[in-house]
């Protein structure tokens, strides 16, 4: 009997090991998505898929005898952010073998070639083993994961149906006009880039990521949007009590604190917030601020720090309302 071709024990070891694969799948679409909630990187796609056999028989003809070694996707995934600093933050976490990955490598695809009439993708992918993963034979397992924005994305897509795998081989004039979609691509990131850059470093921007989280748990007790130059006001003027937050992280923090004192919270402002008989009264008008919510949540983390900083303002009767409510008084600094 004629032993089986290269090729054809490449396509039969796939056939075989292919629910391993899966398998692997399953657990590097957890490990990502615990990855991605973890670090509070927002609005991210996750896509996970072991590759068909039909794929892989086709990277046979691609890469010969050398298909197994050189098929570094038999498990992929994709995810897929708003920025290029979205893409940085999640490499990084990637770079530092989290969880049960374990990083093996990463190849930036920059678009700037030396030529500059020549265009390319422009992309990251990073190389992981998965720990404890292993084929029949022992050989571990390793998955590629492709990060893009938004933007890399969508002209990814329309490349890859066109180009890479299409029904029928573009002609040249048609590939040119995908290559040179990919500069539209390359201008966007950046200018978003740049913009995000800008308004990170305006002194507002973080207090107006907390007032946000701030203003979402609010409005599932109250319809009251509150003052937002008074809300910054406040948070400003509490700033020292929040120095310590990781912005990506509070998100997390004000959830917790929200759902551990839901009723506590609902009781405080049915009584002295939108509606009482206290809401024209200047002692209480934090009762109709969403950062009521921020400001009780630091008085129970940093109180000592939240006393001294409204300690002789003009808000130091509206803070110690909140703490009275709240059953422990603001302390004496």
């Amino acid at each position: 009997m004629t032993e089986p071709s290269a090729h054809e024990q490449a396509r039969l070891r796939y056939i075989q090991e292919r629910p391993r694969f899966v398998v692997a799948e399953q657990k590097l679409r957890h490990a990502l998505t615990s990855l991605v909630a973890e670090h509070g990187v927002a609005h991210t796609r996750i896509k996970v898929r072991t590759k068909e056999i039909g794929s892989f028989v086709k990277k046979i003809r691609k890469y010969g005898d050398d298909c197994w070694e050189k098929t570094t996707d038999k498990v992929g995934a994709q995810i897929t952010v708003q920025t290029l600093a979205d893409v940085r933050q999640i490499v990084a976490v990637l770079e530092a073998s989290p969880l049960d990955l374990i990083h093996l490598a990463t190849d930036a695809k920059s678009p700037y070639t030396g030529d500059p009439r020549k265009l390319q993708y422009s992309g990251v992918h990073v190389q992981v083993g998965l720990a404890d993963t292993t084929t029949s034979d022992g050989e571990s397992i390793q998955c590629e994961i492709q990060i893009r924005t938004q933007a890399q994305d969508v002209w990814s897509h329309l490349e890859h149906g066109l180009i890479y795998k299409p029904v029928l081989d573009p002609s040249p004039a048609i590939a040119r006009k995908i290559a040179r979609l990919s500069v539209l691509v390359e201008m966007f990131d950046e200018e978003v880039d740049d913009a995000m850059n800008e308004l990170i470093a305006d002194p507002r921007y973080r207090n107006a990521l907390f007032l946000r989280e701030a203003e979402r748990w609010y409005l599932t007790f109250s319809p009251e949007f509150g003052e937002r130059d008074l809300s910054m006001h406040v948070l400003n003027q509490i700033e020292a009590a929040l120095a310590d937050v990781e912005t990506g992280t509070y998100t997390e923090v004000l959830r917790a604190f929200v759902e551990a004192h839901r009723d506590q919270i609902a009781h405080a402002l049915t009584d002295y917030g939108p509606g009482s008989e206290y809401e024209k009264d200047f002692t209480y008008f934090l009762f109709t601020q969403p950062e009521a919510l921020i400001v009780w949540e630091r008085l129970e983390s940093h109180r000592l720090t939240v006393a001294a900083s409204v300690r002789g303002t003009e808000l130091e009767s509206a803070v110690a309302a909140l703490a009275d409510v709240w059953g422990d008084p603001l302390p004496t600094v």
